[in-house]
């Protein structure tokens, strides 16, 4: 198993590789060449993939600075599946739509803000 963790890649070209299961946390994935990769399973947690060639089926979102941490979150929906990833949490848009609601109960603010990126999710889930 790959790990590319915070790695700097120049515009990589990764095209066929098999990085299912990889942890690519925190890499950078700018303008990377990923058609007919597998990521399925792959750790994507704070990876910037701007300007990427996604694999064939594959969406991938980000919102930057979120909650108090000013975390990253991301969002990635592949043919059959999809996970959140956001601080140590991995998960289902539901599961993370809990977590948001137990984590920031009591912070009105981050709450507001989560929701809106979870009402997102669940757009782009319904495309």
């Amino acid at each position: 198993m790959a790990h590319l963790i915070d790695a700097t890649l120049c515009d990589p070209d990764l095209r066929g590789a098999k990085l299912s299961g990889a942890d690519l946390s925190g890499a950078d994935l700018r303008d990377a060449t990923l058609c007919d990769t597998d990521l399925r399973e792959a750790d994507l947690r704070g990876a910037d993939l701007t300007g990427a060639d996604l694999p064939d089926g594959w969406t991938v979102r980000q919102w930057a600075g979120c909650g108090s941490a000013r975390r990253m979150t991301t969002l990635a929906i592949w043919p059959g599946g999809h996970r959140v990833w956001c601080g140590c949490f991995s998960g289902s848009v539901e599961e993370f739509a809990a977590q948001v609601e137990q984590t920031h109960a009591d912070n009105p603010t981050h709450l507001e803000d989560y929701r809106e990126i979870v009402a997102s999710m669940r757009r782009l889930l319904a495309r």
